[in-house]
């Protein structure tokens, strides 16, 4: 294809089609080279820390820190945190091309995340946790702990600070958005419900991820109504279908009892290519036709883009 024949060419220009990809709306297909990060020159670092508050700690990286294209050293540090599914690792999901966590083991999928948040414009500082290293299963490990999640990104905001030239404190933190993939809908609950910096979660977003923990979600969007935002995609096939139509159910009963206007909710129960337009309700419910791996990369960015992380 045209990317491998032009790796340095498609990298430049890449990223300025998938913003306009984006804008347009486009059709509903697995978008997943459509930002090459095959170009490293043109990035800034992947940055890997293994740290004391950790969800697991087995000699392995904890977290990969990345500064978005969009980011800004200026004004508040806004985050977004990803937690991966099963039999995944932070070095090979937010890249492009897939490989092998644990050598001999089969190459993971790749859900070009850091082509993702670039594509997006946010003004952000991008956070990949390793949940449970190329393992599967959905556990969140010491997350479950009371405040593990705030001590996290606490450990992490002076490495942050070396890598932009300033020195963060808490004080300095802005919105933090939580995503995850798959089985990663544990560790974005536990960091909800008692991660210890729910006031500055701005928005969820979970991608064919919705597998359980309805309870701490729900509390999560009620309580903040008409302040956050929430969205979640699923898929008719990944076991995800039923608890996102019963949440966005419930969810549309919330907001009729709040009074919110109409276009607060989407509940997209068809397959269908949304507009640009469809991604900036604050409750977003959609059912999509592509595969459990392919979500990632077609909606995250085109979420993102309505985050208000600028």
């Amino acid at each position: 294809m045209l990317r491998r024949a032009l790796p340095v060419l498609v990298s430049v220009l890449m990223p300025a089609l998938a913003l306009s990809t984006i804008a347009c709306g486009g059709a509903e297909t697995d978008d997943q080279d459509y930002v090459d990060s095959a170009g490293d020159a043109l990035h800034p670092a992947r940055n890997l820390y293994t740290l004391q508050n950790a969800p697991f700690s087995d000699g392995k990286p904890t977290a990969l820190v990345y500064l978005a294209k969009g980011f800004k050293s200026t004004g508040p540090l806004n985050l977004v945190v990803h937690f991966h599914g099963w039999a995944n690792c932070i070095e090979n999901d937010v890249e492009s091309t897939n490989t092998a966590c644990t050598a001999g083991q089969p190459a993971r999928y790749a859900h070009n995340l850091i082509g993702s948040v670039d594509a997006s414009g946010a003004n952000t500082v991008f956070i990949a946790i390793e949940r449970a290293y190329d393992q599967n299963t959905s556990s969140a490990g010491r997350l479950v702990n009371a405040g593990l999640f705030r001590a996290m990104i606490l450990e992490l905001l002076p490495k942050i600070g070396a890598l932009a030239g300033r020195t963060y404190t808490e004080a300095d933190l802005g919105k933090i958005v939580l995503t995850s993939h798959s089985g990663g809908y544990i560790a974005v609950a536990m960091a909800l419900d008692r991660g210890g910096l729910t006031s500055h979660v701005s928005e969820v977003i979970l991608l064919d991820s919705l597998y359980g923990n309805t309870a701490e979600y729900d509390a999560w969007v009620k309580g903040g109504l008409g302040n956050i935002r929430f969205a979640t995609v699923y898929t008719g096939t990944g076991g995800t279908l039923a608890n996102a139509q019963a949440m966005a159910t419930r969810a549309k009963s919330w907001a009729n009892a709040a009074r919110l206007p109409a276009a607060s909710m989407l509940d997209d129960r068809t397959t269908a290519t949304l507009a640009d337009g469809s991604f900036e309700a604050p409750l977003f419910f959609k059912r999509s036709g592509l595969a459990h791996d392919q979500v990632v990369a077609y909606y995250l960015p085109r979420i993102l883009a309505h985050a208000g992380l600028k």
